[in-house]
């Protein structure tokens, strides 16, 4: 090779490193501001897909709660879960003292915990926000699409109300195997009713619900399926006791919006 050819292969060399490297480094590092990531979110098919599922196994997990506390006993249940002080071997015995199954209660929440994961896998730009960001975000691209007059958001509206008037086979979540399914919405609730208690329920004051930050760290360790055993922790990380308060809140709620 004459030295000629060689001067012109590192002069190209040299050009493409110059504008390309570059380049593809400030795509990979320019951060995103939460409206932005609003914007995006809202117009993905992933984020319709995820707010079809999300809501509906929510107020799943906040009915059953509700179906087999009643109201006088909450103070009592509470009581006992602070008595547990958070030993994994002591919490199922309170549940089921109380008419729930310890194990439901986790494969309901795991079915919250996989809706938020997909949506952070599909969704990675997400991955640079903390745990109040990604909750705020989250709420507020929700809140955009609910309002939106959109062809796709009227689709995606209309399939979260079916699903919440419709009944879950028990062989799917074996749940009160006296009955022949629950009625997520018994009440015949509007989506705008229900969307009202969501947003107070997860709002970022709210921290016992959603483990974000938990999921967020599956997320960007390639995780692609939260497991039992993991729902467990990210539920003891979260706190027994705030995420059963908030789930009585927001069955307080429901309520009263059935009412009204």
């Amino acid at each position: 090779m004459t030295v000629m050819k060689k001067y012109f292969i590192f002069l190209w060399v040299f050009i493409v490193t110059s504008f390309v490297v570059p380049s593809c480094t400030k795509n990979t590092a320019d951060t995103m501001t939460e409206e932005q990531a609003v914007e995006n979110l809202a117009t993905t098919q992933s984020f319709r897909d995820f707010s079809k599922a999300f809501i509906p196994d929510l107020i799943g997990l906040v009915n059953y709660h509700r179906s087999a506390i009643a109201k006088n006993q909450r103070a009592g249940f509470i009581r006992e879960l602070e008595t547990t002080g958070d030993d994994e071997t002591k919490i199922p015995a309170v549940y089921e003292k109380f008419g729930l199954q310890f194990e439901n209660v986790i494969t309901l929440q795991n079915k919250v915990d996989n809706d938020i994961l997909a949506l952070l896998n599909q969704n990675r730009f997400l991955l640079q926000f903390d745990e109040v960001q990604t909750k705020r975000i989250l709420l507020n691209a929700m809140e955009k699409g609910f309002h939106s007059t959109e062809f796709e958001w009227q689709r995606t509206k209309e399939a979260i109300s079916n699903r919440l008037g419709r009944p879950t086979p028990v062989a799917q979540l074996p749940i009160f195997p006296q009955t022949n399914g629950i009625a997520v919405n018994k009440a015949g609730l509007t989506l705008d009713e229900v969307w009202n208690c969501v947003k107070n329920a997860v709002g970022v004051g709210s921290a016992g619900i959603l483990g974000i930050a938990g999921l967020t760290k599956l997320a960007k360790d390639g995780i692609q399926e939260v497991v039992i055993a993991t729902s467990k922790w990210l539920a003891k990380k979260a706190g027994w006791i705030g995420a059963a308060i908030t789930l009585f809140e927001f069955g307080d709620c429901i309520y009263s919006e059935a009412i009204d």
